[in-house]
């Protein structure tokens, strides 16, 4: 599975990341790369080590386009974004052009999702919904 999350709305992003890993399961090894100071081969091993243990993965790809080379190794292989025994989520925080290359990859090959920044209204809207999840009212004032 490869999920892309963007966007200006941070906690939406992180929301969504947590359901993620909560799917992956404890059973799953997680790596989170941070890709402004990881290096590429880093990355692509990864992705592409082989274990003799087959066990899950989950790789977790912060800010991949703050690095060139981890961005154009995944344009250069769109094989990894149909790895089934890997779950790859790249989170890029702030806006994203619609003409990237690595996006418009995701969305022929995998989940895109954008969190962009709520209006006064969705906020109002996700607080009653986050209220009534936790059972809790809320009063004007």
């Amino acid at each position: 599975m490869f999920s892309f999350l963007y966007g200006e709305n941070t906690y939406g992003i992180r929301h969504h990341l947590k359901t993620i890993q909560k799917e992956c399961g404890t059973a799953t090894s997680l790596q989170v790369f941070d890709c402004a100071v990881t290096n590429k081969d880093t990355v692509v091993q990864e992705i592409t080590a082989v274990s003799l243990f087959p066990e899950p993965k989950c790789i977790i790809l912060e800010n991949i386009l703050a690095s060139k080379e981890i961005e154009e190794a995944f344009i250069e292989h769109p094989e990894w974004f149909k790895k089934e025994e890997y779950t790859i989520v790249v989170v890029q925080e702030g806006k994203v052009l619609a003409k990237n290359k690595l996006l418009q990859l995701a969305k022929k090959h995998g989940e895109v999702k954008e969190y962009p920044v709520l209006d006064i209204g969705q906020v109002r809207t996700w607080i009653q919904k986050e209220f009534s999840t936790y059972e809790m009212k809320s009063e004007p004032g």
